[in-house]
């Protein structure tokens, strides 16, 4: 008898958690790429994983399902659309009880845009994080609610490490990662970097693995983009046109693995980095090569040897920022490249690409302060594309969740003896939000009540547009011109080239070009001519792309963007109008200004234009001539080429008041030269005396 009690009491708890199964973790998103997406979470009852979609909240598909029960669940996604949302719910079936049913409006996600898509892509990076303190949390919020207020997403979320103190336990990082950033986890792909407290609960040398490993589902073979690594401590992935590169800093093997010997981290960082062809190349570790924050990077080895074995490869294919944490700081640089060794050897003058702290929008002051406007702001880094070595920019993001000394022992806000490559070094919790679109790379660091305390941009190569054409005159060779424009990364010299093809009839000519821009340049002008004396072609012409590897057996990148379409135009002869608003700016007002005489020599414009002159310049030698040749009397002159728009005749007149037609015949004089066809009128000797001139008419 006395047995019945304590057998319900096992047993009512028993029936209640079969009937109530949970999810406890999650869902989170991860392993995002353009079409595919995988989604974990963790129940607290063994069930099927389940999980269904579709473009709207109620109109989902039938389930993908993998069998079998399991509390940790990750379902992978494939054959979706890029650059789509979509809604989702997870599902499951315990072997008895409820099942799992957990969706609705705020969960969805958007996958990855393709590498030709150069729209708006936002990720927010967070590094240290993982302090069970109020600062992370405030930090968390301010970004949320900064977020939301300008009307944007948040595409990717980057962890730097040390995601869980205090040594990365399966509880730490359910509070630390999973139950904080709930709501961003939702909708939002993590990608993370492995830190040395993310790595503490297992024995050195850290290879076993970790509630970090199986908590987090990254790409080993390739599956995102990249180069297969075989493993998650390091891997790499798409998404729009960045190629996001993540490196282990803490496994020994991985952060002291030099070039050659056995296959390792490094000689794959270069197999990926020769496959890349991305437009925007953004590394993140845990460990970085520059800081004097809470870790010196002159003494620490764990960021010696990362500078001098990942920092040469990253400059060599031509890496444009790279995130880290471990120091417990903000730490940015300058554009900078070549920097392998101690702070001391640090040379300004050769190792930084770009002047500035690369703001268009402010600056930091001497108190740690961000203000807004031109006094602090230095103007934006500028570098070529497809272009190794130009520069990237590196930055500490170690204080998301606590702030520490600086390695000279200061608690001041502003370090007072900085590592002479940063331009802002700020002892203040915070995180970063990095935003791209076409060539344009913003960054900006953000303090726990979302102020702005630092921002930089990256505009990387130029985009060309060609320009509607214009006709243009050189001598006395007619032609047509195209403007070329280029906006975004001006500063660099750059040579364009031109695909023109020239169509007359059925016939194609290609005529290549080049526009050719000096440094600072932002317009230049290409132009054509007919192949040949009467030819009347009508122009296309466009902007060619061009690819190029930053490196001898690297993938071909893109060198710049276009914008706009191919341009069309004709030039069938030279129009009297054209000529005149090439000389004068714009097209004649009223017919008169054709007797205007501007240079006094006897000329009026219309003559100059019919006898290959120049306002301005005395042209009295082009004035028809009349000697006595032999048995006649003869009267020549020559027309230029390309002047189908003017009628020549050549009148007779016996008393200079009546001028009868026709004339005597206007007859070739020879062959065409480059000033034009000389023509003659010839009077024999003995007929009746009289006078001749040249009359010039322009046709209706």
């Amino acid at each position: 008898m006395n047995h019945c009690p304590v057998i319900g009491l096992l047993f009512l708890p028993l029936i209640a958690f079969l009937e109530a199964a949970q999810v406890t973790r999650g869902p989170s998103l991860q392993s995002a790429t353009s079409t595919g997406m995988t989604i974990c979470w963790r129940t607290d009852a063994a069930t099927t994983s389940e999980i269904r979609i579709g473009l709207t909240e109620n109109s989902l598909g039938a389930p993908v399902t993998i069998p079998g029960e399991r509390t940790d669940h990750a379902v992978t996604l494939t054959g979706l659309q890029p650059a789509t949302r979509y809604f989702y719910r997870v599902q499951g079936n315990p072997i008895t009880g409820t099942p799992v049913n957990l969706g609705g409006p705020n969960h969805w996600f958007r996958t990855a845009g393709t590498p030709a898509d150069t729209s708006l892509f936002r990720f927010w990076v967070v590094g240290d994080s993982g302090y069970g303190s109020i600062y992370p949390v405030n930090a968390y919020n301010a970004y949320m609610n900064v977020t939301t207020a300008a009307g944007k997403r948040t595409d990717a979320f980057l962890m730097l490490g040390d995601n869980a103190y205090d040594i990365g336990t399966d509880n730490q990082i359910q509070w630390w990662v999973f139950d904080r950033y709930a709501t961003l986890l939702r909708n939002t792909p993590v990608w993370s970097a492995f830190g040395n407290h993310d790595g503490y609960t297992v024995p050195y040398p850290f290879t076993a693995t970790t509630p970090y490993d199986t908590s987090f589902r990254f790409p080993t073979g390739g599956e995102c983009g990249g180069f297969p690594s075989g493993t998650e401590r390091y891997y790499s992935f798409n998404a729009n046109n960045i190629h996001f590169i993540c490196l282990d800093t803490h496994t020994p093997g991985n952060w002291d693995d030099v070039p050659g010997g056995t296959y390792g981290m490094v000689d794959w960082l270069l197999d990926d980095l020769k496959t890349c062809s991305a437009d925007w190349i953004v590394a993140f570790m845990h460990l970085g090569p520059y800081s004097k924050g809470s870790h010196n990077s002159d003494t620490d080895l764990g960021m010696i040897q990362p500078r001098a074995h990942i920092v040469p490869l990253l400059e060599l294919y031509g890496v444009d920022l790279v995130l880290y944490g471990h120091s417990h700081c903000y730490e940015r640089s300058a554009l900078i490249d070549g920097h392998y060794g101690n702070s001391s050897t640090f040379n300004a003058a050769t190792m930084r690409k770009w002047p500035g702290n690369g703001s268009d929008f402010g600056g930091v002051d001497t108190s740690g302060s961000f203000v807004t406007g031109p006094s602090l702001a230095g103007g934006v880094y500028q570098k070529p594309a497809a272009m190794a070595r130009a520069g990237a920019v590196y930055s500490v993001i170690g204080a998301s969740s606590s702030n520490q000394n600086w390695a000279n022992g200061s608690s001041a806000l502003v370090n007072p003896s900085p590592h002479p490559i940063h331009v802002v070094s700020l002892s203040t919790i915070g995180d970063m939000v990095v935003e791209t679109e076409g060539n344009r790379l913003n960054g900006r660091y953000l303090g726990e009540t979302g102020s702005i305390r630092d921002d930089f941009t990256i505009l990387k190569g130029a985009t060309y547009t060609i320009q509607a054409a214009v006709p243009t005159i050189e001598g006395i060779t007619a032609g047509i011109a195209f403007p070329v424009t280029r906006t975004g990364s001006t500063a660099f010299a750059e040579a364009v080239p031109i695909a023109v093809n020239m169509i007359s009839g059925s016939g194609v000519t290609p005529a290549p070009g080049t526009a050719t821009f000096a440094a600072g340049q932002s317009s230049a002008l290409v132009k054509f001519f007919p192949p040949s004396v009467g030819a009347t072609p009508r122009f296309e012409a466009s902007v060619l792309p061009t690819m190029r590897a930053v490196q001898s057996g690297g993938a071909q990148r893109q060198a710049y963007r276009i914008s706009g379409v191919a341009q069309t135009g004709q030039f069938a002869s030279t129009p009297a109008a054209t000529w005149y608003a090439s000389r004068f700016g714009s097209e004649p007002v009223t017919p008169a200004v054709w007797d205007l005489d501007d240079d006094n020599d006897g000329l009026s414009l219309l003559l100059e234009y019919a006898l290959g002159g120049e306002p301005g310049r005395n042209d009295t030698a082009l004035l028809p001539q009349g000697k006595i040749e032999g048995a006649s009397f003869i009267f020549r002159y020559t027309r230029p080429h390309g002047r189908s728009d003017l009628s020549y005749q050549v009148l007779t007149s016996s008393n200079l008041a009546t001028w009868p037609m026709p004339g005597p015949p206007d007859l070739s004089d020879g062959p065409v030269s480059a000033l034009g066809e000389p023509r003659k009128v010839s009077i024999p000797v003995g007929a009746p005396a009289g006078f001749l001139k040249l009359k010039v008419s322009l046709l209706p």
